[in-house]
């Protein structure tokens, strides 16, 4: 965006919808990914329909330009994979399960939760900003 690579405010949006939208179809909808990718393509498509009122930008690029822009991802998009993969099944006939394969390094499986912690909820611009609630994200990332 600060380079200037965008002409206009639709191409952004597109390109950050199909982001979200390639997490949705990657990740099953149980996960966290998929999840949160819902949420973000939600949240983050009013704010940057805000953003570019606020700014004065143009949502639409000429129609020219979006059907050049329109070809060129047509000819992108038949080399990408447009099936869900297939969930993998618990297999007791080899032994394995779905959890065994899921677990980590120490011996959990999947992501441990602390006892009487509940998520804290945020409005939606905090939560684009700072998403992980973390009162000092430098401090975290640091941390990390």
């Amino acid at each position: 965006v600060e380079e200037g690579k965008y002409t206009s405010v639709y191409s952004f949006r597109r390109d950050f919808e199909q982001i979200m939208d390639n997490a949705m179809v990657f990740n099953l909808p149980s996960t966290i990914y998929y999840q949160e990718a819902e949420l973000i393509k939600a949240l983050g498509s009013v704010y940057i329909q805000k953003a570019a009122a606020s700014l004065g930008l143009p949502m639409f690029v000429a129609d020219e330009e979006r059907e050049q822009m329109d070809a060129g991802a047509e000819k992108a998009s038949t080399a990408l994979r447009t099936t869900k993969p297939k969930s993998t099944k618990n297999s007791k006939a080899n032994g394995s399960t779905k959890a065994a394969k899921n677990k980590s390094v120490d011996g959990n499986v999947g992501r441990v939760k602390r006892e009487g912690s509940k998520p804290k909820k945020m409005p939606a611009e905090e939560y684009l900003i700072n998403p992980y609630g973390v009162a000092n994200v430098n401090t975290y990332v640091q941390g990390v």
